[in-house]
């Protein structure tokens, strides 16, 4: 996957009466920059993550966005719990978009994970140095890829020990006492000798002026009595009470509304429009024709939608785009049939293994294109003024959106800044930066803060997509039912996929680049909800063919001391895997390992007269290292599910005569509350580094589902969504 869309800020800033402690000891240049521009009286910026009040108070400074996974709550627990402090007195505040704190540290957790996935083990000062160079020249400040934890597991316990290491060496000397005597604990440093303490508040100043500890020494996790806990999160009570500030709720004094009058096909542009009935609408301002849309401005965004839609507009139609879905289709497999392959992986003789194959398989699985349609609407506010440019955006790419602005705006970058907001959901789409380069373009234009506002139908429409992407399959068994071959060719790219988890002796598969008709963008889990379904239903087949059960033979091809195994032993027994079902019942089981976690899950559906597929109930068995927050875990672990088991039931992008199908959510249907079964999630405790926990839930969902399908009905299904297949 592109680094830069996968990359995230691993540092942060501090400000407000205390002391401030973060980690990476960047040079002093740096250190001295972050000053200037966060810290002012009575303030003391040593590093960038942590902040301590004189109300004892303790902000830890975050810079991964939060958009519901619970991040505001688990990174600053790391934080705490290293710190000593008191929860009930922990903050959190989100960084700037500034390069002065970024750390580069999410490069290392991918090199990691690369190299064996061991967080920390190659973090080596001259590793932080070339890592943060190469995250600055990239704009890294990134939310995604299931990295926040991962990245920060070493890194924000290091600000909690710095912090602590300072406080406790100027209570040390206060009290004329070794340091090794004094430890911190609920707020306070303790000297527990002597019944003495100190609270953070009373010292802060003071440590501030200390030289922090080269290499600060983490407590041994034997030792925790925060992280593993299901604290309540900190977000949630803003949240509950409207206080929660998300984009559409910014409002900078005297903001106007900005829609959108656009084409219903992703890359037209604007070739002619008449805005001369628009002009005459109520509480329009202006009118902004832009590269690939109209904008309209007006004192609210109902006048602003109303007079847009009174525009008449023409736009081109990109040259390359297929007039329709079959057409895009039909183009992937020409690629497959003709085009150049690239190999991605190879074992053994796959053809000589075919052929000698007691029982052979042919498949073609089809996923289709894939929005993201998240619960916020896209949205963007901007304002150019005083020679400088603001932009209010909920965004997991902080610094690309300053980039972005600047570019449009003609400002430098030290002159834009970027409000970071709370997001309405992500998915990857929020990565994008269309709407900084619209906003920014409408902002210049006028002389008001702007907001701009997409409405449903262009987010469906015009926005980044999972793409299309066809698997050609083959596979063959021995006399006893073991997979001996497989082979598989796709199109598009693998994203660091794990192409074949089991231990087949003959494998060889093949990518082939075609354009896709849309344009790409990461969507939950990116590739490996794809490859996923493509691998876990064939495998199924595969048990099918040669007459064995679907765990059984999982269980033969992964390696005894596998984490995939540990999961899926764990999952069959929670679900009863091989118990009695209702009649028409069917099981399906699916398993995946990516961003550092390993998941097995298992599905029960049944299918009604009407044809209505119904999820009775679905258990799944992660094990995602240590875990940070247990309540947050198990909500994202649902989420996932639920997300991947909307797409897998209905969801989908099909377009005709260059036209996006779907207009809103009656066309592009989302899974609601009463369709949605009953989810057992089975955490596996593990002292293993953390793993990622957002998206691994998602990609197994849909194999799992088409499983059982076939457990219940007899019926493969190898296209999806189900409801493409006849399924209501």
């Amino acid at each position: 996957m592109p680094l830069t869309r996968r990359q995230v800020i691993l540092t942060g800033l501090a400000a407000g009466g205390g002391l401030l402690v973060a980690v990476g000891l960047r040079p002093n240049q740096d250190v001295r920059r972050a000053s200037a521009r966060i810290a002012g009286a009575n303030e003391h910026l040593l590093t960038t993550f942590l902040k301590i009040g004189a109300d004892d108070t303790v902000t830890v400074i975050v810079t991964h966005c939060e958009m519901g996974q619970g991040v505001y709550t688990a990174l600053p627990m790391l934080a705490a719990e290293e710190l000593g402090a008191d929860w009930a007195k922990v903050r959190v505040e989100h960084a700037p978009a500034s390069p002065e704190f970024v750390s580069g540290q999410v490069l290392l957790t991918f090199i990691d994970q690369i190299t064996g996935y061991e967080p920390g083990a190659i973090t080596r000062p001259p590793m932080r140095w070339g890592a943060r160079r190469a995250a600055r020249m990239f704009d890294v400040m990134f939310t995604g890829a299931s990295t926040s934890i991962r990245s920060n597991w070493v890194t924000l316990r290091e600000a909690g020990a710095t912090a602590r290491a300072l406080l406790v060496s100027e209570a040390a000397a206060r009290w004329e006492v070794s340091e090794d005597e004094c430890d911190t604990n609920d707020g306070k440093v303790v000297h527990a000798a002597s019944a003495r303490s100190f609270g953070f508040g009373e010292l802060a100043e003071a440590a501030a002026g200390r030289t922090p500890p080269r290499r600060p020494v983490l407590r041994d996790p034997a030792r925790f009595t925060l992280i593993g806990t299901s604290v309540p999160r900190l977000d949630i009570p803003d949240k509950t009470c409207g206080r929660a500030r998300f984009g559409v709720d910014v409002r900078p004094p005297g903001m106007k509304h900005a829609a959108l009058r656009t084409g219903r096909f992703p890359g037209m542009k604007l070739r002619r429009f008449d805005d001369e009935a628009a002009l005459r609408m109520s509480g329009v301002l202006a009118v902004v024709p832009l590269e690939d849309a109209v904008a309209v401005v007006a004192e609210s965004w109902w006048e602003a939608s109303q007079a847009a839609q009174a525009i008449d507009a023409e736009f081109t139609i990109p040259e390359s785009a297929p007039a329709d879905s079959e057409q895009a289709e039909q183009r992937i497999r020409r690629a497959l049939d003709d085009a150049k392959r690239s190999r991605r992986l190879r074992r053994g003789d796959a053809e000589s293994g075919l052929a000698a194959a007691a029982r052979q398989l042919e498949a073609e699985y089809i996923v289709p294109h894939l929005a993201h349609a998240c619960m916020e609407p896209m949205n963007c506010t901007a304002w150019i003024h005083a020679g400088r440019c603001e932009v209010w955006l909920p965004t997991q790419a902080p610094l690309m959106a300053r980039t972005e602005a600047a570019r449009v705006s003609g400002l430098r970058k030290r002159d834009v800044e970027v409000h970071t907001t709370l997001l309405g959901g992500g998915f990857g789409r929020r990565a994008e930066v269309d709407l900084v380069t619209q906003a920014v373009a409408i902002a210049k234009a006028v002389p008001w803060p702007v907001q701009l506002t997409w409405n449903r139908t262009q987010d469906l429409q015009l926005g980044v997509f999972r793409p299309m992407v066809v698997s050609r399959m083959r596979g063959g068994v021995d006399e006893s039912g073991q997979p001996v071959a497989w082979t598989q060719h796709f199109n598009g790219s693998d994203g660091g996929v794990d192409l074949l988890p089991y231990t087949v002796p003959n494998a060889l598969v093949h990518a082939t680049d075609v354009e896709d008709a849309l344009p790409w963008g990461h969507w939950r889990s990116v590739d490996h909800s794809q490859h996923c379904f493509f691998v876990e239903s064939m495998i199924d087949e595969l048990a099918a063919l040669g007459d064995r059960d679907p765990v059984a033979l999982r269980r033969a091809l992964l390696p005894a001391d596998s984490r995939l195994r540990g999961v899926l032993d764990r999952v069959a027994e929670a679900s009863g895997w091989g118990g009695p079902l209702p009649p028409g019942h069917g099981r399906g089981v699916a398993i995946s390992a990516c961003f550092g976690a390993y998941v097995a899950e298992v599905a029960q559906v049944s299918v009604g007269e009407d044809g209505r597929v119904r999820v009775h109930r679905v258990d799944c068995a992660m094990d995602c290292g240590r875990i940070i927050n247990p309540d947050t875990v198990r909500s994202q672990v649902e989420g996932g599910i639920l997300f991947g088991l909307s797409a897998a039931l209905r969801e989908q992008v099909s377009f005709h005569d260059h036209e996006i199908d779907q207009a809103n959510l009656d066309s592009y249907q989302l899974l609601g509350m009463a369709d949605a079964p009953d989810i057992h999630v089975h955490l596996i405790a593990s002292e293993a580094p953390p793993g990622g926990v957002g998206e691994p839930p998602t990609p197994p969902i849909a194999p799992a589902l088409v499983n059982a399908l076939y457990a219940a009905t007899g019926r493969r299904i190898r296209r999806l969504p189900l409801s493409s297949a006849g399924f209501a």
